[in-house]
């Protein structure tokens, strides 16, 4: 029986080690996905006025 609670305690110390790396990758992913997301609506937003101040130029 003592072996087999040797593996266990492995096993959930593997468990929780990559549950910390999965959720920090999340965190970058997540991070990567909210930056990339305000740059296409920063620059869509300038596109716009852009096309709105050519169309008033006389």
């Amino acid at each position: 029986m003592h072996g087999k609670s040797v593996g266990f305690a492995l096993q959930n110390s593997r468990f929780r080690n990559v549950k910390s790396k999965l959720a920090f990758s999340f965190r970058i992913i997540f991070t990567k996905q909210l930056l990339f997301s305000e740059v296409i609506f920063t620059k869509g937003k300038e596109n716009k006025i852009s096309e709105k101040h050519q169309q008033f130029q006389p």
